[in-house]
């Protein structure tokens, strides 16, 4: 039996997230889609350039 989940959090707290998932379920299979970008209430957000403020 297969069980789909998906969970929407900020990079900031994607290792700690994946750490918990990996013990709980140890033969977890999981893909991460990096790079999103999107509209919200404050207009286009785009991902920061690494040395850019």
């Amino acid at each position: 039996m297969m069980i789909r989940t998906e969970i929407y959090a900020n990079r900031s707290v994607e290792e700690n997230i994946l750490e918990e998932i990996e013990k709980r379920i140890p033969d977890v299979c999981y893909s991460l889609i990096e790079d999103v970008q999107g509209r919200g209430r404050n207009g286009v957000r785009r991902e920061r350039q690494s040395g850019r403020n």
